[in-house]
């Protein structure tokens, strides 16, 4: 079962240090200064989710002023949001429909200087139920000066990518 008004949104907790490095390797990056950049995005994501989850709102600064926010391949009626108070009054619905809302990052897809790629699951359990729902996405970050600038969403890997610019 999901929220049919926002069937789009999902958010991750965790990010393995480990899968980065791996990434980075398996990339050609050896530059100290991209594994850093790398680290920092994966750091300000997984802030960002740690927040939605613990209060349900990631910490502002983390995101630039011209933040926005593309649902339109999951929700092609929702379409891009503009600013961080859009976004989070957009999500806010979303998140309220559980008991206890988490994020779960399944695999880190892609990590640069520039995006990070998640596959994520969210959900938990549903407000005034027993029932748990979880629903299952892929996130494109984007970042410019240690901020993000843009996030998109998406339920299949291949448009993810292709949203990112990147084939596999």
């Amino acid at each position: 079962m999901r929220d049919s008004a926002r069937p789009w949104v999902g958010h991750l907790v965790i990010v393995h240090s480990w899968r980065l490095a791996s990434r980075n390797r398996d990339a050609g990056c050896t530059r100290d200064n991209s594994r850093t950049m790398s680290q920092e995005n994966l750091d300000i994501v997984r802030r960002a989710y740690e927040g939605v989850s613990a209060r349900l709102e990631p910490p502002r600064e983390l995101f630039g002023p011209d933040y926005e926010v593309d649902a339109s391949d999951v929700a092609p009626d929702f379409g891009v949001l503009r600013g961080f108070e859009a976004a989070q009054e957009s999500f806010r619905p979303y998140w309220e429909t559980f008991d206890d809302f988490r994020v779960e990052i399944e695999e880190l897809v892609h990590a640069d200087e520039k995006q990070v790629i998640t596959r994520v699951r969210d959900g938990g359990r549903m407000r005034g139920s027993d029932s748990e729902v979880w629903n299952r996405f892929f996130h494109v970050w984007t970042f410019a000066d240690g901020k993000v600038v843009r996030l998109s969403i998406h339920t299949d890997r291949n448009r993810a990518l292709e949203a990112a610019g990147i084939s596999e």
